[in-house]
């Protein structure tokens, strides 16, 4: 299995969502933004399997992510015209 790092994961978004040439203080915005919602989705999964959430729980939170993702994903689409995979 090939390692994705977080950085590769921002420079993809980068390129397929930031408009070229955008100012750099929305490039510096956008990657505090990307970044802090990596943070904040890492920080819910390792609670999982804590007294906090038991696997199961852990398990319907990552599908209830997953879902929330997809219909936000498939809106974005919509709004811009984008028929091919987002991935």
């Amino acid at each position: 299995m090939k390692k994705t790092t977080i950085h590769q994961l921002w420079e993809y978004y980068r390129v397929k969502v930031l408009t070229l040439g955008a100012p750099p203080i929305q490039v510096r915005e956008c990657q505090q933004a990307f970044y802090a919602g990596i943070a904040s989705i890492m920080g819910e999964m390792f609670k999982i399997g804590t007294p906090d959430f038991t696997e199961e729980e852990g398990e319907q939170i990552v599908q209830e992510y997953m879902d929330e993702l997809t219909f936000y994903v498939e809106a974005f689409k919509l709004r811009h015209g984008i028929t091919t995979p987002c991935h």
